[in-house]
């Protein structure tokens, strides 16, 4: 069951270099992915953060944005983007990199993994009020597909627009990632 409501608190990221405050309150009037991931420097996840930021534009031009979930410090977080993408690092990274540090954001959802101690890679997708309009988890050794979350901010975007349904592999017309 999606939550009706999200407890919304300042969450510290690191943002273009920089430490900040953040608050899902920040993103309404955008479609907001909640990119929850395992820990950083690990083997799956920076090539799904690599991936989040190659498709940045695609992102943006959809009105989106991305915020990049684990519990670990956004001073892990700074370090790990100081890294190339060589080293299994995520330098040059697009997104804020949210410290969720008393996993509120994951417990919200039902996304905290307690047997390992870490979030689920989970994807939350949020409508332009910050409602809930898609959950997924995959197991943590296998990453997601980013393509996919474009396609569906196209069908939540459809479904938004127009009220209409979106059948299996339905596809928007725009062709443009």
């Amino acid at each position: 069951m999606f939550p009706k409501t999200l407890t919304d608190s300042k969450y510290k990221a690191f943002v273009d270099g920089e430490i900040k405050e953040i608050s899902l309150q920040d993103y309404i009037g955008k479609y907001v992915v909640l990119a929850f991931y395992p820990l950083d420097f690990t083997f799956v996840c920076p090539t799904e953060i690599n991936r989040f930021s190659d498709l940045k534009g695609a992102f943006l031009r959809r009105n989106a944005v991305v915020l990049l979930i684990s519990c670990d410090s956004v001073y892990t977080h700074k370090a790990w983007a100081s890294i190339p993408r060589e080293q299994n690092g995520v330098l040059g990274t697009a997104w804020p990199m949210v410290w969720d540090a008393k996993r509120e954001l994951c417990n919200q959802f039902g996304l905290y993994d307690e047997e390992n101690g870490h979030p689920m890679r989970s994807t939350v997708i949020l409508a332009k009020d910050l409602s809930v309009r898609h959950i997924s988890s995959n197991y943590h050794a296998i990453g997601r597909s980013v393509d996919e979350i474009i396609r569906l901010i196209d069908a939540i975007t459809f479904n938004d627009e127009n009220g209409d349904i979106c059948p299996a592999e339905w596809r928007s017309e725009n062709k443009d990632n």
